[in-house]
Order: structure tokens, then sequence, then C-alpha cells
């Protein structure tokens, strides 16, 4: 499908705007139309792949394929499973004693992707355990 974009009808109060705000006003405009159309475009793939019985697109296609993860909630390991899937697992440790040395934003970043590895961790069907080490706080 073509996407035809409309001739933007600025308001009253362009007159006094610069031209620099004019060309914004319009590309946020012309944005609001592309993004309308692809949430259409989405939404009629989406259909079409219900019609036909198609599964729906992987996020994680690299891991997903290989069996690294289990996506749904239920599938997860329970702790007591995990506690034994864990025990001759290998360990990886994260040295975080270099705290001082970073900016509270860079402790925050490191702290998020803590979590996020943390979590990768949980979810992989051949878990290992995962420990932080020196944290101060």
């Amino acid at each position: 499908q073509e996407l035809e974009l409309p001739e933007v009808i600025l308001p009253e109060e362009a007159g006094t705007w610069g031209k620099r705000k004019v060309k914004r006003y319009i590309k946020q405009q012309h944005a609001k139309v592309i993004n309308a159309f692809k949430r259409k475009l989405a939404q009629q793939r989406k259909k079409e792949r219900k019609a036909n019985g198609l599964p729906p697109p992987d996020f994680y296609p690299d891991t997903h394929a290989a069996g690294a993860l289990k996506h749904s909630r239920k599938d997860r390991m329970n702790d007591a499973d995990f506690q034994l899937a864990t025990e001759n697992a290998p360990t990886i440790m994260i040295d975080l004693q270099f705290e001082e040395y970073m900016s509270e934003k860079e402790v925050s970043s490191v702290a998020q992707q803590c979590g996020f590895s943390y979590g990768w961790c949980r979810r992989s069907k051949v878990p290992c355990r995962f420990a932080m080490c020196s944290m101060s706080e």
C-alpha cells in the first residue's frame, strides 16, 4: 500500500512562528499520519497471521531457535528446581568494587544491567549461579 502524506494546515498562531518551528510542526503532523499507517498495517498483518494459523513473530529469534529461553512464566523453574539445576552449574561472579569510581548514573546503569543478567540466568534452560560481590549498599 502507498501512503500519501496530506497537506498540513497550520494553526492560526503559526503566523508568529519561525521557519524551524513551522518545519517541526509539519514533520510532527506527518509522523502522526505515518505512525497511524504503520499501526494499521501491523493490525492487518496480525489478522492475516491469525486467519492463516501462523504463530506470532518471535522477538528473540537467535536465542529462542536455539532453545535458550523459556518465554512463558508457567514454563519457568520454581526455586527448588532452580536450586537442583544449579548445583553443578558454573557461577557467574560480578565484581562491583569499583562503585566508588562511578557516577550515580553509572551505578544505576550497572544495577539495571545486573538485574537483566539475573533475569536471563533465571529464564535460561541451562541456568547458572549468579553472584555479586563488593557491594557497599
